[in-house]
């Protein structure tokens, strides 16, 4: 599987600059029935996490990475809600806590 290899390669490279274990996480491309589940990294920033797992993403759902945005589920808006904010400065872990409990709509642009 195309995707779990990918993420499983970028953990290997990066697990030294981890404190907490990447953590599997659903996404789902919105208005479809498409799905996957990645590793994630809670100490992850925004931009990493979007820089990470964006060619990942492009490679397996077939989106170039610049025609597409990550959105969290349990918007009121559901998959028309608003798109993740790109910043160095907020952990995902800050957010959603260590365990990472949230889903992620992607939707193209």
């Amino acid at each position: 599987m195309q995707s779990a290899n990918n993420t499983d390669n970028f953990i290997l490279q990066n697990m030294q600059h981890h404190s907490f274990k990447p953590v599997a996480v659903y996404f789902k491309e919105a208005f479809t029935t498409n799905t996957k589940l990645y590793q994630i990294y809670p100490d992850w920033t925004i931009n990493q996490f979007i820089n990470a797992i964006s060619p990942i993403i492009s490679i397996d759902f077939g989106i170039e990475p610049d025609d597409f945005e990550l959105l969290d589920m349990g918007q009121d808006t559901c998959e028309n809600g608003a798109a993740l904010r790109q910043t160095d400065s907020i952990l995902l872990r800050n957010i959603w806590t260590p365990e990472l409990n949230v889903s992620f709509y992607i939707r193209r642009i």
